[in-house]
């Protein structure tokens, strides 16, 4: 989509008032963070999750009441990105023998169906939290951790357990979490509430999904907690029938769940200073408009090397100490990276995107990820911290390797692990197109 299309696109969804602005449409507040663009200026990236499998038209974002030309991409079309862990209740073998083997079936089925790319998890509860299968496992691991997985607990102790597979998700690596509760809903434990679980998911950045097995209609009511927990962490909630089945074509729709959403970024007007009022817009496929604002911090612009971006007190002995060590780590990156020559680009990588951000290639290896510290920073949740290098030999020639990336690499549309890189190759890092151009 050219940034034409991109205006004529923003300026309709600012202008279509008169449908509703439900900004509790969003699932977990959106988050707005500023990156240098080289010399060029700065960029705000603002990431978005909807609730439940709102489909999304258009995004784009007004900066202090103006509205920008603005890009905005899909979270992965599978998931990419996201690592989802299914807590399972297993407790109350004398009433839930059939529901917990329905939930367990239904991850079976979800680890089947879902994309090689997603990271799946199984967990269990009742008087305590079992880890079956750590989120970053194969869907043959998820297949055998549940196959005989059984109703054995005496007491459901659901607060606890939904705080304790919070606090072991928060440790995993990835961007977007999603924590799916297979439960009647019914809480045994007192020392914990409801309250300690949305401050914990909130704190996490994890959304909660509920999915009901209702014991019987009289205890039927213990579902609303599930149903609680997932609306106050923007999740999703489903209920099983009293034969413990999900509506057909299930699996899809919590596919087109987890990947609701995405970033949506524009360029950062010259002089802005200190903060921005940022009014994010979305359109969505069923006619509506959900739109919430925020106020984000601008760091100090500085488009030095990382290592000399931040600001010390340096005082005394202590400074003396703190810059010769700065100063052997600048020598020792420059003698590692063996730049071409001092200034000199032997190429550029240019964003395929209306923004169009072109980065210069000096150093023969030049890193390219989401860490401050990599050479080409692209801050997009689909690529990794160290993503991928691209490597000049001494004969001249041009490749890129993959660095062990979470979404993969690819030149020209095929995935490589490695590649020659020419003039005028599309490269993606995930969500990320790039086009290299050679200087020479």
């Amino acid at each position: 989509m050219n940034s034409l299309v991109l205006r004529i696109s923003s300026v309709v969804m600012f202008l279509a008032m008169s449908v509703p602005i439900l900004a509790a449409d969003f699932g977990p507040a959106p988050r707005c963070d500023v990156r240098n663009q080289d010399s060029d200026g700065r960029v705000i990236d603002c990431r978005f999750q909807l609730n439940g499998d709102t489909k999304v038209s258009a995004a784009a974002l007004s900066l202090d009441g103006e509205l920008t030309p603005s890009q905005w991409q899909r979270f992965g079309g599978s998931g990419e990105g996201s690592a989802v862990l299914f807590l399972i209740d297993t407790s109350n073998p004398k009433h839930r023998v059939e529901a917990v083997k329905a939930a367990a079936g239904l991850v079976r089925s979800w680890a089947d169906f879902a994309s090689s790319k997603f990271l799946i998890g199984v967990a269990a509860f009742d008087s305590q939290l079992t880890s079956l299968v750590a989120p970053q496992s194969t869907k043959e691991a998820v297949i055998k951790a549940t196959e005989d997985l059984k109703a054995k607990g005496m007491t459901t102790e659901l607060y606890r357990g939904v705080l304790n597979a919070l606090e072991k998700f928060d440790e995993v690596p990835s961007e977007r979490k999603h924590l799916v509760v297979l439960s009647d809903g019914l809480a045994e434990d007192t020392a914990y509430t409801h309250d300690d679980v949305i401050l914990a998911a909130q704190n996490a950045g994890i959304v909660v999904h509920g999915i009901g097995y209702p014991l019987n209609t009289s205890k039927s009511t213990g579902l609303q907690t599930l149903r609680r927990m997932a609306e106050e962490t923007g999740g999703s909630y489903w209920q099983a029938s009293a034969n413990n089945e999900l509506e057909t074509g299930f699996n899809q729709r919590l596919l087109d769940t987890f990947k609701s959403g995405g970033t949506v970024s524009a360029a950062l007007p010259e002089g802005t200073r200190d903060r921005v009022s940022v009014s994010m817009g979305v359109d969505l496929i069923d006619g509506r408009h959900i739109e919430t604002v925020l106020d984000v911090p601008i760091p100090e612009a500085s488009f030095s090397p990382w290592y000399l971006q931040r600001k010390y007190q340096i005082g005394g002995g202590v400074g003396v100490v703190l810059l010769l060590a700065l100063l052997a780590l600048v020598l020792r990156r420059k003698t590692t990276e063996e730049p071409v020559g001092e200034g000199v680009s032997y190429g550029y990588l240019q964003q395929v995107d209306a923004v169009g951000t072109r980065h210069a290639v000096v150093n023969r290896t030049c890193r390219i990820g989401r860490n401050s510290d990599c050479d080409v920073q692209l801050m997009n949740d689909s690529v990794s911290g160290y993503h991928a290098d691209l490597l000049l030999d001494r004969d001249g020639g041009i490749s890129i390797v993959d660095l062990g990336s979470t979404n993969g690499l690819r030149v020209n549309g095929d995935e490589v692990h490695q590649a020659t890189v020419n003039d005028g190759d599309e490269i993606e890092l995930g969500e990320v197109r790039l086009r290299f151009e050679s200087a020479q």
